[in-house]
């Protein structure tokens, strides 16, 4: 199936919108903004915050001991308040798209949990 067809499939979706001309697909999740590029399938994605925790910087110990579980999820890396999960994509354009949304809505969970927040 086309790149195209699959773009207009998943824009039915009220989650998510497609900008069709440049294939990228963004929604809402828990507050937090995901943007895919779906011209990219096939390679890992990054799911990136700007987080802190009393002030503090994230500790990369204590967010890769509680990183949720999830078989596309694959590891975590800190630098300063940015925090990226690294992501693997699924086979098909659809499932990465749902995959992608259920990881930002499992890692903000697991975020809050640990009293994570916006770093400003």
């Amino acid at each position: 199936m086309r790149i195209g067809k699959v773009l207009k499939r998943i824009d039915r979706d009220e989650r998510y919108v497609v900008e069709k001309d440049s294939g990228l697909v963004h929604g809402k999740v828990n507050g937090y903004t995901l943007l895919v590029d779906m011209m990219h399938l096939g390679q890992e994605y990054d799911i990136v915050f700007h987080l802190s925790k009393e002030g503090q910087v994230p500790d990369r110990q204590e967010l890769l001991s509680n990183m949720p579980k999830h078989k596309n999820l694959k590891n975590v890396q800190v630098e300063g308040n940015k925090v990226t999960y690294k992501a693997r994509t699924a086979f098909l354009v659809q499932s990465t798209v749902d995959s992608l949304f259920e990881m930002v809505d499992l890692l903000t969970q697991a975020l809050k949990d640990l009293s994570y927040q916006d770093a400003s």
